[in-house]
């Protein structure tokens, strides 16, 4: 029940500081996905559902705070994908794990993101698919996810340390 309160409490501070700060920074800066990092921590670190719930509740959230840049369709099926992700492929709790479950999710969530965009222009036969016009900024997000990632998995780590000690948990 507190892991539940805890995890409602991060996503909600979570959501909030990519809105507000995170979208307020410069170029570079702007492109940090904080929202989508501690979900994946979530996801990695703790419940399977609660992971799960993370991504489908982005998927409603998030556009009442007035971050919509991308489909709720896409958070829905990245959750579905983490699901057997997490279950098949990256069972272990390490940090190589936590990096390559992150980086598949991510690309897969893009990969989502963009697909009607690129099936509506190759319908209308359109040469121009707009890819390599933002893949610096898709690199730059990336390296910014491997990062925090890391950062995250220590953090993490160091807080389940604390908790243990002073909560008495095993």
């Amino acid at each position: 029940m507190i892991l539940e309160i805890f995890v409602a409490f991060l996503f909600l501070i979570s959501a909030l500081v990519q809105v507000s700060l995170i979208n307020s920074l410069v170029y570079p800066l702007v492109l940090i996905p904080m929202h989508f990092i501690v979900g994946l921590l979530v996801f990695h670190r703790t419940q399977v559902e609660l992971g799960i719930a993370w991504f489908v509740l982005s998927a409603g959230v998030l556009p009442l705070f007035g971050f919509d840049q991308f489909t709720w369709w896409s958070y829905i099926l990245t959750a579905v994908l983490g699901f057997f992700l997490i279950r098949q492929l990256f069972t272990t709790r390490s940090l190589y794990a936590l990096e390559g479950f992150g980086i598949t999710m991510f690309v897969a969530f893009v990969v989502l993101n963009v697909l009607p965009d690129w099936i509506t222009k190759i319908f209308i036969h359109s040469t121009n698919l707009n890819f390599f016009l933002n893949f610096r900024g898709f690199l730059l997000t990336l390296v910014f996810l491997i990062v925090g990632l890391y950062a995250g998995f220590i953090f993490s780590k160091f807080m389940e340390r604390i908790a243990n000690e002073i909560l008495l948990i095993k």
